[in-house]
């Protein structure tokens, strides 16, 4: 497929019946994304928007949002995410929030949405005059801005096109499990599909169930390790149903992922390496164990003397060049292999140790599920070290406690790594703290080891166990099995055990901050009817619908056809 240009998109002779996207149930043509740019561009104009913060998590209006500040001449910032503390902390560096859905009270928004008609046509862009500034927390926590512009977007993805386009169809659809405000979901699921001409769904999906029920034949998969680690169990997909690509990007793919997903998914994932600095580096193809790192076409990669990478590429502003702390080792046709990173070289006792050794040392334990290091700032640097234990591994802790428990671990450590490599704080946990993409940042595994009560108690489950998951109109419907060992279930009642209505108030509030991203999970401003009890060891029926104009959730439990209890909520900021 020929790559165009974004920058020319409605006027490079692209047919207007041709299809963008899908979002909302429907499919949207080059028309009506002409339509809905210039008609929103002119309302950023009229309301005088010079920087505006893109808060979308659809990725149709995350294009639509973007194309429409360059077309008004603002400069389009993106979070890390979009909660209330986050935008407060970069507040001076925007004037309007620009998104299709409500974000947040008090602040000042400008809604996108469908115009009915052409309001004029749009000029070409001059693409090294459009201005992208994403905020990225980095591992820190503290908020960092990589300014990019939409002709090194359009270079990447021209780059990206010339590497796998020849053997994709021209008429694949892009599905994805990763956000669009994202370095690696913005070029992969939005970018690359404009520039191509490829088709793109606006929904990010979930769970597995979803993106298998999808026409997944000759298509893209843009996903991730936090996704790709999540499929074990389901049934091996048929190779009529066999994606064209699969992707994976964000942090490293465990080998045993990659295997199951090849397993599941008919098709052997391919992983990109990069940053939000520098866009995307290189790529691997997973057909073999521990396959070796080649750089994109007109990327060039450098070992330095300390073993650090550096980078020249078309993808990165200014000089084109990035010295990055990731440790390599340079083959002699340009493939490299990753040895972690420089900052997780750390002193202990004299002792220069490698955070990601430790690390990999422990998941070769058959105990260990996941495991992350880090070092508990003091006179005295110590290792701490947070571990979701494996099946075996919880059994073991339920049977010896924590202490003794850290103790064995430290104890299957000692075969292979040095006394000072050991660490003398642990904490047992369901899960590893992570964003999206499965990204860990070192601050929020330290919060853990500020935090009581984070052992793990797998018998004592806080939520029911979510069996699908179904999008509708503005909402979801979710399937829950509610166990009868639910922590919510104790003392309602002996002898006839049914679900606390506070507990159906606080699953519906929980779900709706989890998946719709609305609302902080909590419930306000209650209006409720309970019509039937709800006993445990049964599945129901949630459905959750967005009151978009009254800034409300309905939510209504079913069993079969029998509604149990129906409400609504004010959704908070």
């Amino acid at each position: 497929m020929t790559a165009g240009s974004i920058a020319r998109i409605f006027a490079d002779g692209r047919a207007a019946a041709a299809t963008v996207a899908a979002t909302g149930g429907e499919c949207i043509d080059l028309a009506q994304f002409h339509r809905d740019v210039a008609g929103n561009a002119a309302e950023l104009r009229r309301n005088g928007c010079r920087q505006g913060l893109l808060a979308c998590t659809d990725a149709y209006w995350t294009a639509v949002g973007l194309l429409s500040l360059f077309h008004a001449g603002a400069t389009a910032l993106m979070p890390q995410n979009v909660l209330p503390d986050t935008l407060m902390r970069i507040r001076d560096r925007w004037d309007h929030i620009v998104s299709n859905r409500p974000v947040a009270q008090d602040l000042p928004l400008l809604r996108l949405e469908h115009q009915p008609e052409q309001v004029g046509a749009l000029p070409v862009l001059t693409a090294e005059n459009c201005r992208l500034d994403l905020f990225t927390s980095g591992t820190t926590g503290n908020a960092k801005c990589v300014t990019k512009t939409l002709a090194l977007l359009e270079t990447e993805a021209r780059a990206i096109e010339s590497l796998f386009g020849p053997d994709l169809p021209a008429t694949g659809w892009v599905h994805a499990t990763v956000s669009p405000t994202h370095m690696y979901g913005l070029t992969f699921r939005l970018v690359w599909p404009l520039l191509t001409g490829r088709p793109f769904h606006g929904y990010s999906h979930d769970f597995w169930e979803t993106v298998l029920a999808e026409d997944l034949h000759g298509a893209v998969l843009v996903t991730s390790p936090a996704h790709l680690s999540r499929l074990s169990g389901l049934p091996s997909q048929s190779e009529h149903n066999r994606p064209a690509l699969i992707l994976s990007a964000g942090s490293p793919l465990p080998a045993s992922a990659a295997r199951e997903a090849t397993d599941i998914l008919s098709l052997a994932p391919t992983e990109i390496f990069g940053s939000t600095e520098t866009g995307a580096i290189a790529y691997r193809h997973w057909r073999n164990t521990d396959p070796a790192w080649h750089p994109l076409p007109g990327v060039a990669v450098r070992q330095q003397p300390d073993g650090c990478m550096q980078v020249r590429s078309p993808f990165i502003a200014g000089d084109g060049l990035y010295d990055s702390a990731d440790l390599i080792t340079l083959a002699a046709d340009g493939s490299f292999r990753n040895r972690g990173r420089a900052d997780d070289i750390v002193k202990i006792e004299g002792k220069r140790i490698s955070l990601q050794e430790i690390e990999a040392a422990l998941l070769g334990v058959d105990l260990v599920k996941a495991a992350a290091v880090i070092i508990m700032p003091s006179d005295r640097p110590r290792l701490a070290a947070a571990i979701v234990p494996s099946e075996s591994g919880t059994t073991r802790l339920k049977e010896i406690g924590d202490f003794r428990f850290g103790r064995l671990l430290r104890q299957q450590l000692g075969r292979q790594l040095e006394s000072a490599c050991l660490p003398k704080h642990w904490r047992f946990v369901d899960a590893l703290p992570a964003s999206t993409l499965g990204k860990r940042r070192a601050s929020d595994i330290l919060a853990l080891f500020n935090e009581e009560n984070v052992t793990i108690n797998p018998d004592r489950p806080q939520y029911p166990e979510l069996r699908n998951l179904r999008p509708i109109g503005n909402g979801i419907e979710l399937d829950l099995f509610i166990p009868s060992g639910l922590q919510q279930l104790d003392g309602h009642f002996p002898g006839l055990p049914i679900v606390p209505g506070v507990a159906l108030v606080d699953w519906a509030a929980h779900y709706t901050a989890q998946y719709l991203h609305l609302g902080d999970g909590v419930a306000s401003s209650l209006q409720v009817k309970f019509r039937r009890i709800m006993p445990p060891n049964r599945e129901v029926t949630l459905t959750l619908k967005h009151l978009v104009n009254q800034n409300r959730m309905n939510f209504t439990y079913r069993h079969r056809d029998d509604v149990l209890t129906s409400g609504n909520f004010t959704l908070s900021p």
